[in-house]
């Protein structure tokens, strides 16, 4: 065991200070350790809670399975005082731990063992929660379950002096009255103790997936709040956000009889989860998680939706009743996840994250891509970033835990891989990992530095961090207007692109300018309203002659063929000019012969139109100049007589004979041949089809209106009349 001194740090915001390294142990031997959680003992020194898989290096004892709980106890200074190992001859592992007012401490975890220092077992794994004095000896131990599996993640303490622990179930049996779903789905298993051990109360709240609590804190006003994940939106889950595969924050509220209050799910349709969950000064609950998520509840994810790796540390506030007050995102485009929130004195927090991006919130990382560092947050009072740090080597190190101290100091705990960077005193072996504690000063003199990705010396001015000391990647002044492109800087000379190369604030200035217009047809003629400047003699779209009169039509430009088409072909401001034009009339009937009263002029003759006039009537074919005279009263030929030439008797043949002429009432017919006829009047209309016999025929026309009438009979004969 080594302690390890370091001095580097960096910030997010201008007027804050800096955390650095103050020291840091790795704890371990040649399998794998890692600690979940940390308490600061009233001593000055801290407990770690970790667990262990092997006899070496720091781990002295191991009773067998897979891995044991190891406690190690330090002093102020990070100095190993005591480690003892926990369990049977089955699994242990530790999720948390809480000291007590007797200066010992209780651990919440699960087992699978019935021997050595666990006295008795469900089934499959128990809940184990054990107790031991200041020097780590075991005053009581107690395992919770029924005859599936259960386990223990988190504990906190409540102000009657008794303990409340969380977890999760499967069981519907021994400790547990209650399961939703199937015994291959878990609930949320809740479980209040005395300082012995004993159960006061226990509930299983859930639906028909997965859930599993992860975090509790007991508020002001005596609830049990308890945060974790769940799978599905029925049962007692509220507000889901995703379907079955897809995971939500959930968050309950208890009374303090451990009765449901009210229940509320967070997060979006992909992976969400709340790891750990605070109470603030203004009774507001606070959460840390992680988030894949880029819809629902949240707002600012830092990643793009096509990378794999899509996690942000998820910060959340409730109100008490589970109302959403505040949503943030904190990370970069890689893996990021937060696992642990503090409170801190300054009324601001500090989460232990785990991240693997190195852009965003998030500079100066360690490892290789998708390898994780310790990266601890600082918010302030209104929850923006006030500092962070990353921590490890080139290989994985995560952090799962921090706690604010005495002396305004932090302590982060987690584990490593790493055998450099920041962790120097790494157990032999790349391939194991240790458990790893890390101190954090209070603060040191923070340095404006700004970020110069492109590597030219000049930095980005909105990129800024803050070092205790030169940072690669970094530079102290902010001069770059394009961080990404090392040919544009302050020392760069300014040439004809559109950019502003030398950083000034100016584009191509100190160039000849051209004046160039949109050319939208083609036609290389441009608009004389829409235009640019620039030191391009040539843009595409673009051309420095201005007279188009019409740029959406390639055939219309200064010097086109004048076409016959009521546009200005050449845009000399006259329509149709230098064309000759043409007076038509319409010729509605289509007999060939116009109406002069319609006339058209123009360099065509549109449809329907002809260039004759002549037409007396436009709405009968058979009536125009020229036509045939017929005995209808009608000027068939348009020379303004009626039926000239014509005579009834040149008509009739002496077979049909017609009286009175005119006639009021009824009309007789003297036929000397069977006829059919038809009586028409003087529009062509066929008024009566009747058959006429030989002899004195009648027909009644009372009802006809007056004018003129002709009797056709089939033989062609015909008969005028007239109707009074």
């Amino acid at each position: 065991m080594h302690i390890i001194f370091g001095f580097s740090c960096l910030y997010n915001k201008a007027n804050a200070q800096a955390t650095s390294i103050e020291w840091s142990n790795a704890l371990g031997g040649p399998d794998y350790e890692d600690a979940t959680d940390v308490i600061q003992s009233n001593d000055g020194g801290y407990l770690v809670v970790a667990n262990s898989g092997e006899v070496g290096g720091d781990v002295t004892d191991f009773y067998g399975g897979a891995v044991d709980i190891w406690l190690t106890k330090l002093d102020s200074s990070g100095n190993l005082i005591w480690q003892k190992n926990y369990g049977g001859s089955s699994i242990e592992k530790s999720r948390a731990g809480i000291a007590t007012i007797d200066g010992g401490y209780i651990i919440v975890g699960y087992t699978g063992s019935e021997d050595h220092d666990v006295s008795f077992n469900h089934g499959l794994t128990d809940a184990w929660v054990f107790k031991v004095d200041s020097i780590g000896n075991i005053v009581w131990e107690r395992s919770y379950g029924g005859t599936k599996s259960e386990q223990g993640s988190a504990i906190c303490g409540t102000d009657d002096g008794n303990f409340v622990f969380v977890g999760y179930s499967h069981s519907n049996n021994g400790d547990l009255t209650s399961h939703y779903g199937t015994a291959e789905t878990s609930d949320y298993w809740i479980v209040k103790i005395d300082n012995t051990g004993n159960i006061i109360w226990q509930k299983s709240y859930g639906k028909s997936e997965d859930d599993y609590a992860y975090g509790v804190v007991e508020l002001f006003n005596g609830d049990i709040t308890v945060g974790g994940v769940t799978q599905w939106g029925d049962g007692d889950v509220i507000g889901f956000h995703g379907g079955i595969g897809i995971e939500d924050g959930w968050v309950i509220d208890l009374d303090s009889n451990g009765a449901l209050k009210w229940s509320k799910a967070f997060g979006g349709t992909d992976y969400d989860v709340i790891w750990d969950i605070t109470k603030a000064s203004d009774s507001t609950i606070h959460c840390v998680g992680q988030a894949k998520s880029f819809d629902g509840d949240i707002t600012d994810h830092k990643g793009t939706p096509d990378d794999y790796y899509l996690d942000d540390c998820m910060y959340l506030q409730l109100d008490t009743m589970g109302n959403l007050l505040m949503e943030k995102c904190f990370g970069g485009t890689s893996g990021d996840a937060g696992f642990s929130i503090c409170k801190t004195f300054d009324s601001g927090e500090v989460i232990a994250c785990n991240s693997a991006s190195d852009d965003v919130d998030v500079a100066g990382h360690h490892g290789g891509t998708d390898l994780y560092d310790y990266w601890i947050i600082k918010l302030d009072s209104l929850a923006n970033i006030e500092w962070n740090i990353n921590i490890g080597g080139i290989s994985s190190d995560e952090s799962y835990s921090i706690i604010q101290l005495t002396d305004s100091g932090f302590l982060a705990v987690g584990l490593s891989n790493s055998i450099d960077g920041d962790v120097l005193d790494h157990y032999p072996g790349p391939s194991n990992w240790d458990s790893w504690v890390v101190k954090l000063n209070k603060t040191c003199p923070g340095i404006l530095y700004y970020a110069d990705k492109d590597g030219d010396g000049f930095g980005d001015p909105t990129d800024i961090q803050m070092f205790c000391s030169d940072m690669v990647g970094y530079v102290l002044n902010n001069l770059d207007c394009n961080d990404n492109d090392a040919e544009i800087n302050p020392t760069i000379a300014e040439i004809c692109n559109t950019i502003d190369d030398n950083c000034n604030g100016i584009v191509d200035e100190g160039l000849a300018l051209f004046t160039l217009y949109r050319d939208l047809d083609g036609d290389t003629f441009g608009n004389d309203t829409d235009f640019i400047t620039s030191c391009l003699e040539y843009i595409s779209g673009f051309v420095l002659d201005s007279t188009d009169c019409n740029d959406t039509n390639a055939l219309i430009f200064p010097g086109a063929e004048e076409l016959c088409n009521y546009l200005d072909d050449d845009c000399d401001g006259i329509t149709d000019d230098n064309i000759t034009f043409i007076q038509s009339f319409i010729d509605a009937d289509n007999d060939n012969f116009g109406n002069a009263d319609f006339d058209s002029i123009a360099c065509e003759i549109p449809p329907g139109y002809v260039l004759s006039n002549t037409d007396c009537n436009d709405t009968n074919p058979d009536i125009y100049p020229g036509a045939p005279e017929l005995l209808n009263g009608l000027d068939d030929d348009c020379d303004q007589i009626a039926d000239e030439g014509l005579a009834i008797r040149d008509i009739v043949k002496n077979t049909i004979r017609i009286f009175p002429n005119p006639v009021n009432a009824i009309l007789f017919i003297q036929s000397d041949a069977t006829h059919q006829i038809t009586i028409v009047n003087q529009l062509g209309e066929e008024i009566l089809h009747i058959n006429l016999f030989i002899g004195l025929n009648t027909i009644s026309v009372a009802d006809f209106a007056s004018g003129v009438y002709w009797v056709k009979a089939e033989n062609g004969e015909m008969v005028v009349w007239v109707k009074e």
